[in-house]
């Protein structure tokens, strides 16, 4: 596969930079580029680049990033790069195929074993000349090393030996991953999906230091991420510099390495930057890991060093030694356009990130980095641990334990239900907490009580307005609701002014900065308590010109250019929701209609109980189907109907649902009998045993969810360039988490569907492989899939997936309406965009204590990058985890019927 290094977009031209909607394509081009031969990527750059300088310029830059090396140079030569001197050749038992790595010691090469075990494994063997006593010392030491391991996340290590012209070999686990940041980056993990994913590297180094190992070159390039039974795993390799604590191989290692300084610069730790210095022990590798943590979060190095050009190298060691690095969310501040690129990797935009950054990540980055080992973390589980606190919300080590900081996180953890009292017990009492110092006694029972029961209110405002106060329909006594949330979010508005002041006291004892007042980003100061409290007092002010200027808004939304991330603000809600209830009165447009249209429904759905739907307004039958569609009002305007009563979509139409009758069907798919039920010759076995299933009536999306609706209600904008094509608004949104979906349709009154209603309205009554019959021929023309056209464009996806042998006319997505529509009148049900559903990839008991925040979630349907036999209704893919978005997956979305209207 193709291996990427880290694509933290720093190398974006200074004297010409792109805009917005060219960062967009930027990032869309080295997805597609990361994916393809060296030779594809050329083509790639031509196609899309051949009139675009600036464009070219800054996409070579990043496909250079690629492979960890000057892959364009390459490119350019001609060069095979696969082809070893010993490719083609055994060595003992092996057969070597292509050169995979080519570092200063040694050689690697993909190899295969095939007596007695057949086994695939990547072959280090030393490089010709390289006979010293110390390149043979370091070379077993390595080999040792690594058959001193046995952990899941280390690659391990099967044997050893000799060439028969002397060279020493060994053979190790073959990884097929890629560097864990540029894992995190093509599939734009969230912060917290990439702390997870480090903590399983951190396992891997704590097992190598408890069998006294020290890796010293811990950089992402020697952090591979493999995929095992669909689960991403982070695998430790290369210890070619790794050094032993204990035993003979630690004679070994002292001997030869002793007054050298080896690793990688940028990640490379103050000891090891020391030619003099023989004081490394495993503290190295937790500086290491610290930058490693670093990046992945920022997609920033504490200190840029590779690219210093010609500073000498004595220099560089006494920066890693001597400066001390501003914090991950400081670097981003400072660099806009690195946090806008950073944002969208990490499934956020780039204000999001610093916030998300500053505070407990920087803290925790800052311990790891620390110049003197005894202040830093003082092994990688301490660091490990740390880590999970902050994922629970609990309290961590890196920052002092300073009353004021314990009681913000436990208003945090507790939201809900906690008090004021029990605040000040948490900032002052020993039992909740331990000892506090005498001053921050005082001070917590006086102005700092308010401080903190203000930021008590203010999550729990936002919690509130983000979760429970949608969708902005009348009824259940939402408005009085809302109106309760108004009165009080102001109330605590009004109190903005004192809550400045007391900033700006504090401020006063800060400690001196090089940067003007008026354009000071960081404040430190000597008090570990002033500093918390410094930054509590922030983060309040901050979120209170949020609650300001957000969600307390009072401005018609026809003013307003885009929601912010908490969507409408509660003042719109509440305006939207009076307009719902006037239309809905006596007389209003969709009482009218629902009281034209309810009798004849009724009689079309024999035995259902309908009363009219909050937030629907019928639109007619569909002249195919039969079925009776509904106009979804808070996603846009309702569509019209043409002459032949087929709907005609715009950019500014809202979902259309479609009215399924449910019942019983036949859900799955074998190829065992061909009499009995769904029987599909190409079946896989996780769609079997077929199964009947009873459905209940429900509402179902016509059209995947378009770009326009997701921007409308969401404010992201991101997919609403030109360089998405024409009808971009009309094509289906994109690059959305599980997470994300089931926000955004829980605001809107809808869902997910599970994968049982999806494979109904997939089917549309029928019991084929396919919805439009029994081969796969029935698919031209009428559903977006990789065709002939797409595939001889990008052949990676056609090697993983069989391509339909025709051309639809679509390289990307589609318009949403444009293919034809299935019996239900469905349009690009198993095309276009796999489909998110609200289902579990796998079983969990209740009450088994499993997170099902971190269950993968099951996607349904094809898509423009998959053949043919993903768009059998019954094919079912192996499910991404919730927080994993990419180009390929959006979403339908359903709506159960309200009893009570």
């Amino acid at each position: 596969m193709v291996v990427r290094a880290s694509i933290s977009i720093r190398c974006r031209a200074v004297t010409d930079p792109l805009d917005a909607q060219d960062r967009e394509r930027l990032v869309e081009l080295f997805d597609v580029a990361a994916e393809l031969t060296l030779s594809e990527r050329e083509d790639l750059i031509e196609r899309e680049c051949g009139s675009r300088p600036q464009l070219r310029g800054e996409l070579e830059k990043l496909i250079a990033t690629l492979d960890g090396e000057d892959v364009l140079e390459r490119m350019r030569s001609g060069g095979a790069p696969s082809v070893g001197a010993l490719s083609g050749s055994s060595v003992g038992p092996y057969r070597l195929g292509d050169l995979i790595g080519d570092g200063g010691m040694g050689e690697v090469y993909a190899a295969e074993r095939l007596s007695p075990i057949v086994r695939r494994v990547a072959l280090k063997v030393i490089k010709p000349g390289l006979n010293s006593v110390e390149v043979l010392a370091r070379f077993e030491a390595e080999r040792q090393a690594l058959a001193r391991m046995s952990h899941p996340n280390v690659a391990c290590v099967y044997d050893g030996g000799a060439t028969d012209q002397g060279r020493p070999y060994f053979a190790m686990e073959l990884i097929d991953g890629e560097p864990i940041t540029g894992y995190c980056d093509r599939r734009r993990l969230s912060t917290r999906a990439r702390i997870e994913l480090f903590l399983d590297v951190c396992e891997g180094v704590r097992h190598a230091h408890q069998r006294g190992i020290i890796h010293r070159d811990l950089k992402p390039s020697n952090l591979l991420v493999a995929t095992e039974d669909g689960v991403p795993v982070p695998k430790v390799i290369d210890f070619g510099i790794a050094r032993a604590t204990t035993g003979r191989l630690a004679e070994r290692t002292l001997q030869t390495q002793l007054g050298r300084v080896v690793g990688t610069l940028d990640y490379m730790s103050p000891e090891q930057a020391d030619p003099g210095s023989a004081e490394i022990d495993t503290r190295s590798d937790v500086y290491s890991l610290g930058v490693v943590l670093y990046e992945l979060l920022s997609g920033l190095r504490p200190f840029e060093l590779t690219s210093a050009g010609d500073v000498p190298l004595s220099d560089l060691q006494r920066r890693i030694r001597e400066d001390d690095p501003p914090t991950p969310s400081t670097r981003l501040r400072r660099q806009t356009d690195t946090a806008t690129a950073a944002g969208p990797l990490r499934g956020t935009d780039g204000h999001a990130l610093i916030r998300q950054l500053a505070g407990d990540l920087d803290h925790i980055c800052l311990r790891a980095l620390e110049k003197e080992p005894g202040r830093r973390y003082q092994s990688v589980g301490e660091l490990a641990d740390d880590l999970r606190r902050y994922l629970a919300h609990e309290p961590v080590v890196a920052t002092s334990a300073g009353a004021l900081y314990r009681a913000r996180k436990y208003v945090r953890r507790h939201r809900a239900g906690v008090s004021a009292g029990v605040v000040v017990a948490a900032a002052i009492g020993v039992g909740a907490f331990g000892f506090v110092s005498g001053r921050l006694e005082a001070a917590a029972k006086g102005r700092q009580l308010l401080e903190l029961e203000d930021a008590r209110v203010l999550a729990q405002l936002v919690d509130r307005a983000d979760d429970e106060l949608w969708p902005p329909y009348p009824g259940g006594g939402r408005v009085e609701e809302m109106g309760a949330w108004v009165d009080q979010a102001r109330a605590l508005a009004n109190r903005r002014d004192r809550h400045v002041r007391a900033l700006e006291t504090i401020r006063a004892r800060a400690l001196p900065a090089s940067e003007p007042e008026g354009d000071r980003r960081d404040w430190g100061f000597q008090s570990y308590d002033d500093q918390l409290l410094h930054d509590m007092l922030a983060d309040l002010v901050s979120g209170l010109e949020v609650l300001e200027s957000e969600l307390l808004d009072d401005r018609p939304r026809s003013e307003v250019e885009a929601p912010g991330p908490h969507g409408w603000s509660v003042p719109q809600r509440i305006a939207y929701a009076g307009l719902i209830e006037a239309s809905l009165a006596p007389g209003g447009e969709v009482a009218a209609a629902w009281e034209a249209a309810l009798p004849e429904i009724l009689l079309d759905y024999p035995g259902l109980e309908l009363q009219p739907q909050p937030g629907l307004l019928p639109i007619g039958r569909d002249p195919r189907s039969g079925l009776w569609e509904f106009a979804h009002l808070l996603t846009g305007a309702a569509p019209t109907r043409g002459e032949d009563g087929v709907l005609e979509i715009d950019a500014e139409t809202g979902l259309v649902l479609v009215l399924l009758r449910g019942g019983t069907f036949w859900a799955g798919a074998q190829r065992e009998d061909p009499e009995l039920p769904n029987y599909d010759p190409q079946a896989n076995p996780g769609e079997s045993p077929v199964r009947e299933v009873e459905l209940a009536p429900f509402f179902m999306s016509k059209y995947e969810m378009t770009r326009g609706q997701w921007a409308r209600f969401t404010g992201d904008q991101r997919s609403l360039s030109e360089a998405n094509g024409p009808q971009a608004a009309e094509r289906p949104a994109q690059w959305v988490s599980w997470n994300d979906c089931d926000r955004v349709t829980a605001r809107l009154g809808l869902e997910l569907p599970d994968e049982q209603q999806w494979e109904y309205a997939a089917r549309g009554g029928t019991d084929s492989p396919w919805w439009t019959g029994d081969e796969e021929g029935s698919l031209e023309g009428r559903t977006n899939l990789l065709d002939s056209r797409t595939a001889a464009l990008w052949p990676y996806w056609a090697s993983s997936s069989h391509p339909a042998p025709w051309d639809d006319e679509d390289v990307g997505t589609a318009p949403v309406w444009r293919s034809s529509p299935n019996g239900f009148g469905l349009h690009e049900v198993t095309g276009n965009v796999l489909e998110w559903t609200s289902s579990l990839a796998f079983p969990v008991e209740a009450g088994s204590g499993v997170d099902l925040s971190r269950v993968p979630r099951r996607a349904r349907g094809g898509c423009n990058r998959m053949g043919t036999h993903a768009a059998r209704s019954a094919f079912r893919e192996l499910g991404n985890m919730p927080d994993f978005a990419m180009g390929t997956l959006g979403l339908r979305p359903a709506m159960s019927i309200v009893a009570d209207g």
